[in-house]
């Protein structure tokens, strides 16, 4: 690949997420907006409308069954954010690898967001001595050329997010739909559905400067927070993540697959069965990876089996060197040295650095001497010092003093990033102290408090059902850290009486454990 087309690929990748992430929440509206014949098709289940190709070959933007002028067909939408001269070759090769795939008729959509993208020529045709040998029709949407004064008097909110790249979108009219957003979506959403909106503002050149700036000020003062996530990049780059979560579902597939080739291609079905069992339940990325690295150069199945138990510890392992260590810690130094070496270590997987930080603990005599040592074996990383950073500017900038002492000593011993992101997601927009408590406690419950629930979930279960659905109850919870998820599951588990429905509601409120794979 060209560095001009690498240059390309790299600008278009936000805008790529941005529109996958939308289309993920409001597909059929917005398809229905876009191709006004069309609709779903009826009897179909949500988990058969998606429709994708071999990720490790070709990666489609949007793929989706849809009923389209009276026909079922494959919908394929490309989204374009600058030129691109191998569009339509790139989308007649999705087109025919799609027919091949579903054996329906594939509408191919090349949506064009900003007027820099050149549009091309339709039909696209291959020639050869003088005659047509392949025609492609594609249909091509150009967003500057759509009117957002049409699409906010028509109440399309799917596509509000794009309104900026439209004609005719002036302040007050982005204001009024951004007022729409904020009415009719939750806070969450409205969080994300807010910064799509921003980042088409930003690239869009159907609005004039002057235009921007005056909308932005609107924004700046009518919502708490968004000056904070328009000029930090930390905090943009956490919010827009939640783009990518599909794509990157099916990156770890692909490498999963690729896993499963190598190994049943190599060893016997044994080692097969315990590799497929073994990373089955991961989600993540870089384990699987270096998994994939190390794996290729094996040929015996013990340095196989080896390398599986190093890279995926089993959570008894995990386990069993964080109760070590706290063993050690609650026999020789106060309660709250104690509490403060749980909070670090548990949400710690990586079972050599447990290991270490329990041998260099031997070594240790005083009780200022532990803290040091804890930072030195598990360091904040930049990322989790910059989301502190964030929760405090905002908690500081619109909250008491007391609120914020509160709120800094909650988060301080946490080096979970997930934990702190989404307390930071939840509390934008917050303006009640009491709310930010709440929150407070939901986040970063106090040590022990996870840990009683879970227990309190095994006993009950232990009481009322198999050792079998025990075993699995306690696997899928193990890894929760969420007070509010595994309080939900003691409260509905108790209305009810079958196993399969306790199995059933696992991944429903787990969806990481191995059961909800």
């Amino acid at each position: 690949m060209s560095n001009k087309k690498q240059e390309a690929a790299k600008d278009s990748k936000p805008f790529d997420g941005l529109l996958k992430a939308l289309f993920s929440e409001q597909s059929e509206e917005i398809i229905s907006c876009l191709l006004p014949d069309s609709h779903r098709p009826e009897g179909v289940s949500n988990d058969k409308l998606n429709v994708e190709l071999n990720r490790n070959t070709l990666s489609i933007d949007i793929g989706r069954h849809i009923v389209y002028e009276g026909e079922d067909v494959t919908f394929n939408l490309e989204a374009q954010s600058g030129s691109d001269d191998d569009l339509l070759p790139r989308m007649h090769e999705y087109a025919l690898n799609l027919y091949r795939t579903y054996h329906r008729p594939v509408i191919s959509v090349a949506l064009l967001l900003f007027e820099e993208c050149t549009v091309p020529k339709v039909p696209f045709v291959m020639q050869c001595g003088g005659k047509e040998r392949s025609i492609f029709y594609p249909i091509i949407i150009c967003m500057w050329k759509k009117d957002a004064y049409e699409v906010v008097e028509g109440q399309q909110r799917c596509l509000y997010c794009l309104l900026p790249t439209m004609k005719n979108a002036t302040v007050d009219l982005l204001a009024q739909a951004v007022r729409e957003m904020k009415e009719y979506g939750d806070q969450p959403r409205f969080v994300r559905h807010l910064l799509w909106f921003h980042t088409m503002l930003g690239r869009t050149t159907t609005i004039s400067q002057e235009d921007k700036q005056k909308i932005e000020e609107v924004l700046e003062m009518q919502y708490p927070g968004f000056a904070l996530f328009r000029e930090d990049p930390v905090i943009r780059g956490m919010i827009l993540e939640g783009e990518l979560k599909g794509e990157l579902r099916g990156e770890i597939k692909g490498i999963q697959d690729s896993i499963l080739d190598i190994v049943k291609g190599r060893f016997s079905s044994p080692v097969v069965a315990q590799v497929q069992q073994t990373i089955a339940p991961s989600h993540n990325i870089e384990k699987l990876r270096t998994f994939l690295r190390e794996l290729v150069r094996l040929s015996d199945e013990q340095e196989v089996l080896a390398l599986l138990t190093e890279s995926f510890p089993l959570p008894g392992e995990v386990k069993a060197a964080q109760e070590m260590i706290l063993g050690v810690v609650s026999a020789r130094f106060s309660p709250g040295v104690a509490a403060q070496v749980q909070q670090a270590i548990a949400s710690n997987q990586d079972t050599e650095q447990l290991r270490m930080f329990h041998r260099q603990l031997f070594r240790v005599s005083d009780e200022q001497e532990v803290l040091p040592l804890v930072v030195q074996c598990f360091p904040l990383s930049g990322e989790v010092k910059a989301v502190q950073k964030l929760i405090l500017d905002i908690v500081s900038d619109h909250f008491s003093p007391q609120v914020v002492a509160q709120v800094q000593q909650a988060i301080a011993p946490s080096q979970d990033t997930g934990q702190l992101r989404l307390f930071l997601r939840q509390l934008f927009g917050l303006l009640d102290e009491q709310e930010v408590l709440a929150l407070v406690s939901q986040c970063f419950p106090l040590p022990g408090e996870i840990e009683m629930t879970q227990e309190l979930i095994l006993d009950i279960i232990s009481i009322r059902f198999s050792p079998q659905v025990v075993a699995q109850v306690q696997q899928a919870i193990a890894p929760s850290r969420d007070m509010q998820q595994l309080k939900m599951f003691n409260q509905q588990q108790l209305l009810l009486r079958d196993e399969r429905e306790v199995l059933a509601l696992l991944p429903q409120l787990f969806p990481n454990s191995q059961e909800a794979q």
